[in-house]
């Protein structure tokens, strides 16, 4: 996500979004494993740096739910 100063940042939508996710993965037919949120500038080093996504320095770029 491409984040805009104080308006939208990555902490801001995941606060957002936890409680639907916490409500929502126990009622869901499909199970979520988690919910990963990652800013516009770590994905583009991310991959620029050849990461794997899910790789643990992918994952370490995220914010999980």
């Amino acid at each position: 996500m491409k984040e805009t100063g104080n308006q939208t940042t990555v902490d801001q939508v995941s606060n957002n979004i936890r409680p639907y996710y916490i409500w929502l993965n126990p009622i869901a037919n499909v199970t979520l494993t988690a919910v990963y949120i990652i800013s516009d500038v770590e994905y583009i080093a991310s991959a620029h740096a050849n990461e794997t996504l899910l790789a643990s320095e992918f994952i370490s770029r995220c914010i999980a739910l």
